[in-house]
């Protein structure tokens, strides 16, 4: 009898795997949950991005599917995918089942329909090359072509084929991430291929924003010191173009600091912390580099502002680590700087008062609201120009622990417009 499985998942991905194989079922499709998916059921961890893969036309089954849902869906039609996302956090993508091959080394591959063989081997590396049936008939039974779960079992990342990094030199990327993540090692002749690939400088055949796009998932991981020594070691940074050594020392720092930033509910998911890593890596790098590097990786305007900032943050440190400092001075030198920015200094500053005037800053200045505002102060007789600056007055009286009620305020108010009579 042949073993399902996904008979251990929850619940509602069980029955929300059921629901699209039945879809399949009744299109006479066949459906495989694959990738990333069924590597994370074999290594007992939860992944919320389901990737299907239909042999057929998988955007007429995924919109059919999503419509009984009532979900929303993103089709593209060129690659004949299409992304549907549901309420309960999960989301699913749909691919028809297809054959790749690379005209010239880094370029996109050129794509035709296939079999499910063909799309398990267009993959990164065996164990992402792995699938289990959705269909009812075969519900839960592993196909594994390549013997991806015993190298999932010994820890191994192997490449499908020998020119797998030439083809794709981002899967150098790849390997390194998830070689770290889940601290397995390299198959040897993989990592004979990765070095021979990194040796002749690979990632000069794609394009570096693509290049740094799979690099920046590197930097999104939760500790990504280690991944960027190991880059380093295989001579990967040179894509980045630095003039000066990395400073990991620096890195760990961020990297240290990030945990008892995140027990004090100061740091959360929603930071881009991505950004924070990447401005440690080039903290010694001159503005013209670091903005000849952003301009080449194509970097959005709000993260070269970022950037920039973090370039500048010494002068801002300095005018934080008086100890005379009012919380009111504090407040408007740093409200109007992006946080990632903040953060950074936070993180990497050895003065206690720069760290006490940030951490203070978050914990205490930057929640504080007022109770009145513009129309009660209109209501005064305030006008024009005079309402925005009498308020921030009191904003910073509050700030500086001088008010705490709302009559404190009122009372502060009123006395502001009398005097002005």
């Amino acid at each position: 009898m042949q073993r399902n499985y996904l008979r251990d998942l929850p619940q509602g991905l069980l029955a929300l795997i059921k629901d699209i194989g039945g879809e399949a079922d009744r299109n006479n499709l066949d459906a495989y949950a694959v990738g990333g998916f069924v590597r994370d059921i074999f290594l007992g961890k939860e992944n919320l991005d389901l990737d299907v893969v239909i042999v057929g036309e998988a955007i007429p089954l995924a919109r059919r599917w999503a419509e009984k849902r009532r979900a929303q869906i993103r089709s593209y039609d060129r690659f004949g995918t299409a992304t549907v996302f549901l309420e309960n956090r999960y989301r699913v993508d749909f691919s028809s089942a297809r054959r790749e091959t690379y005209p010239s080394p880094g370029c996109l591959p050129k794509v035709e329909k296939g079999s499910i063989q063909d799309d398990l081997f267009r993959r990164d590396f065996t164990i992402n090359a792995l699938a289990v049936s959705m269909n009812k008939k075969s519900f839960g039974a592993l196909i594994d072509f390549f013997s991806g779960q015993e190298d999932l079992a010994k820890g191994k990342i192997r490449v499908l084929h020998q020119e797998s990094f030439t083809d794709d030199p981002t899967r150098i990327l790849r390997a390194v991430r998830f070689e770290q993540r889940f601290q397995f090692r390299l198959e040897r002749q993989t990592a004979c291929l990765l070095k021979k690939a990194a040796g002749k400088k690979a990632f000069l055949s794609v394009k570096p924003e693509r290049y740094f796009a799979e690099f920046k998932k590197i930097l999104m991981e939760k500790d990504p010191q280690r991944y960027l020594r190991r880059l380093n070691g295989l001579g990967e940074l040179r894509f980045l173009g630095l003039k000066s050594a990395v400073d990991f020392h620096l890195v760990g720092r961020v990297e240290k600091r990030r945990s008892s930033l995140e027990k004090e509910s100061l740091g959360n998911e929603e930071e881009s912390w991505w950004i924070i890593f990447f401005m440690a890596l080039v903290h010694h790098e001159s503005k013209r580099n670091v903005a000849r590097m952003t301009s080449r990786f194509n970097f959005k305007s709000v993260d070269r502002k970022k950037l920039k900032e973090s370039q500048e943050i010494e002068r801002l440190g300095a005018r934080l680590a008086k100890p005379d400092i009012a919380p009111s001075q504090i407040y408007r030198l740093l409200r109007s700087r992006d946080r990632e920015s903040v953060l950074f200094l936070w993180l990497t500053s050895t003065g206690k008062n720069v760290q006490k005037n940030i951490r203070d800053y978050f914990l205490h200045y930057e929640p504080v609201k007022l109770y009145v505002d513009g129309y009660d102060l209109m209501k005064l007789g305030v006008e024009g120009e005079r309402v925005g600056k009498m308020l921030k007055y009191i904003l910073d009286k509050k700030i500086n622990g001088c008010l705490r009620t709302r009559d404190d305020e009122w009372q502060l108010a009123k006395r502001l417009t009398e005097k002005e009579r």
